[in-house]
């Protein structure tokens, strides 16, 4: 055994003497606070002291910190790679105790979507959890959980309401709706555009115009027409997405757009890694391109006096 091995077992040692001495807070407190996020405590853990934690439970009174506390547990057992096939019991034990916070009304949606994750992936059916949630919560609430899970809902062994499906339906459309306009409005929002040094830091996904640009899809070569299918976006608003596509795509071709001559000259190579490395130039050609009255007339089309969140949760009326 090697001078780091002989360490790792005196240290568990050390924390075998604590787990059986210390109060139930005190141990508390050290799995909240000092295991989850310490990956050199995680590793003097092994499955005999992780399991002997599982004790504390019955002596917390408070739903918030024994949900804390089994989020933790999961955490750990994840971290070490914990053999949940062999040692499913104690599995069933933290996930009998969570039902029961959920039975009693327990509902902070980020720690119901961790932990029911983290259960899923140390081994427990996701149409057991999914059932669950069923019987526990609103089908609004329900909508919420699966949405931010990304469980499906199909293929299960159990009749799921009807209106349940429908707000699951419907809530997928919403999102990929928003994501769809969110994108669409920061490619195009000349006001955005000119303040992206103050307004990007508050969108993360696109912090420059050039990555919005880039990310942007719709053209006549790809129109995207299982959205209009799936009722969410219309005909008309998918024409337009298209029309702008072809605009941006005009500009890589700096002799189709006006105004070029207030940037500054740059061959833009035709080969697809040289047109990314230099994509930066097109995206504020079409920025300038986007100012005349004609594109600006288009985007007043599309909106239709809406505003961005008006026009984004409204799916269109054949939906």
């Amino acid at each position: 055994m090697d001078s780091m091995q002989q360490l790792i077992e005196i240290n568990k040692s050390i924390i075998q003497k604590f787990f059986n001495h210390c109060s139930p807070k005190n141990l508390f407190i050290l799995l909240l606070e000092g295991l989850k996020d310490e990956y050199s405590l995680n590793l003097l853990l092994d499955a005999d002291i992780l399991e002997q934690s599982i004790r504390v439970l019955d002596c917390i009174e408070s739903d918030p910190e024994i949900a804390k506390m089994i989020n933790s547990i999961l955490n750990i057992m994840c971290d070490i790679e914990y053999d949940f096939i062999h040692n499913r019991n104690y599995i069933i034990i933290l996930l009998k105790k969570y039902f029961e916070l959920m039975d009693r009304g327990y509902y902070v949606i980020n720690n119901i979507k961790d932990t029911l994750y983290l259960f899923s992936v140390l081994g427990i059916e996701k149409s057991c959890l999914i059932y669950k949630v069923i019987k526990c919560y609103s089908e609004k609430r329900c909508v919420e959980i699966f949405s931010k899970l990304g469980f499906d809902l199909e293929g299960l062994n159990f009749q799921i309401n009807k209106k349940l499906l429908l707000l699951m339906e419907r809530d997928q459309k919403l999102s990929n709706r928003f994501g769809l306009i969110f994108h669409f409005y920061l490619m195009t929002e000349k006001d955005y555009i000119e303040n992206i040094k103050i307004a990007g830091e508050y969108f993360k996904l696109y912090h420059s115009h050039m990555m919005a640009c880039a990310d942007w899809g719709f053209s006549s070569e790809r129109r995207y027409e299982d959205y209009v299918k799936d009722g969410i976006i219309s005909k008309e608003e998918n024409n337009i997405f298209v029309e702008i596509g072809d605009l941006y795509y005009d500009c890589m071709d700096e002799k189709k757009i006006s105004g070029s001559e207030e940037l500054e000259e740059k061959d833009i190579d035709k080969d697809l890694e040289e047109l990314f490395e230099k994509i930066e130039v097109v995206s504020a050609r079409f920025a300038i391109r986007i100012k005349a009255k004609d594109v600006q007339d288009l985007l007043k089309k599309f909106f239709y006096g809406k505003s961005l969140f008006e026009a984004a949760f409204h799916l269109p009326d054949h939906s």
